[in-house]
């Protein structure tokens, strides 16, 4: 995201308040209320390519106009608390309905449009039958070797 707002030009309207040019879809941006005609601002809450460019420029710390949702404060207090185990299965009270459920594997949906063709010919053993050569195996020069040739022999003499 910083590298796309270094190329934007932010106009000033007000304090807080400024005009980005971005050449696809200009955005009006007031850093005081966290917002931006774009929306991305107000919607995720983290700083869209225009209110980025900005910032930048003036030397604002991005990292405080993001949402409080993403702080270190905001998540911390949730992992303070202890997580107590459960215990031994067999001990733990579970009602009759929920014990004779059955979960099963997810049912495989059928892939939309047609089927793709295998590439290449079927590999089978077939007869040759009149008229057909017969492929014969070529013969190593240098170790009498079949199935390679010189070229592409492994042993050396």
């Amino acid at each position: 995201m910083a590298e796309k707002a270094r190329f934007l030009i932010p106009y000033a309207i007000g304090r807080h308040e400024f005009h980005v040019l971005d050449g696809e879809l200009n955005g009006e941006v007031d850093l005081l209320n966290k917002t931006c005609t774009c929306g991305v601002f107000q919607i995720i809450g983290i700083l869209c390519a225009h209110a980025l460019s900005r910032s930048l420029k003036r030397g604002v710390n991005f990292y405080s106009l993001g949402s409080d949702y993403y702080k270190i404060e905001t998540w911390w207090p949730s992992y303070t608390k202890s997580i107590y185990p459960t215990g031994n299965e067999e001990e733990l009270i579970v009602p009759h309905d929920i014990m004779t459920i059955k979960v099963r594997t997810p049912a495989q949906k059928s892939l939309v449009g047609r089927p793709k063709k295998k590439q290449g010919r079927p590999k089978k053993k077939r007869h040759p039958s009149n008229g057909d050569k017969l492929v014969v195996q070529c013969k190593c020069i240098t170790c009498g070797g079949l199935g390679h040739n010189r070229a592409t022999c492994k042993v050396r003499v």
